[in-house]
C-alpha cells in the first residue's frame, strides 16, 4: 500500500498557481476574472479597506468594489434611510446619484443621507469630469 502524497485537488491547485490562475477552491471568495497576481493584489486591498473600517470606525468613503455583494451595501443604505421617523417604505425608495468633485482623501464628512462611494467601474461607457456625466466609451 502506498502513500498519496498529492491529491487531484492539491495538484489541481498547483496547476493553477504555475498557469497565474486563481485555483477553484479560492474562488468562492468572490467573482473574478482577474489573473492570480492581478487577483491576490485585490483581495489585499479589499482585506485593508475592510480592516480599516473595523479598526478606525465607519469610513467617510466606501470602495464599492470592495464588497463581494456590493447590493447589499446598497440595500442597507436604502433599510437605514427608510427606518427614519420620515423615511419612507423601503419599496419606495430609489437612488440618486450626485457627483463630488471631490477626492476620496478630500471627503472628511458623512452625507446627510446614503454614502460616498469610489472606485465604481463602469463598462460600456466612461465619465466625463468636466459635465459630470456619462458619455461615450
Amino acid at each position: 500500500m502506498g502513500l498519496v502524497l498529492i491529491s487531484p485537488d492539491l495538484e489541481e491547485t498547483l496547476q493553477a498557481l504555475n498557469e497565474n490562475r486563481v485555483p477553484k477552491d479560492w474562488a468562492f471568495a468572490y467573482f473574478s476574472l482577474k489573473p492570480l497576481a492581478a487577483w491576490f493584489t485585490d483581495l489585499k486591498d479589499r482585506y485593508g479597506f475592510l480592516n480599516k473600517w473595523a479598526m478606525k470606525g465607519i469610513p467617510f468613503t466606501f470602495w464599492i468594489g470592495a464588497f463581494t455583494y456590493p447590493t447589499v451595501f446598497t440595500t442597507s443604505l436604502l433599510q437605514r434611510f427608510s427606518r427614519k421617523a420620515s423615511g419612507a417604505p423601503i419599496d419606495k425608495l430609489e437612488f440618486d446619484f450626485i457627483p463630488v468633485q471631490k477626492e476620496p482623501h478630500e471627503i472628511n464628512e458623512y452625507p446627510k443621507d446614503g454614502a460616498y462611494i469610489t472606485h465604481l467601474q463602469l463598462e460600456g461607457a466612461k465619465w466625463d469630469y468636466e459635465k459630470l456625466c456619462l458619455m461615450e466609451p
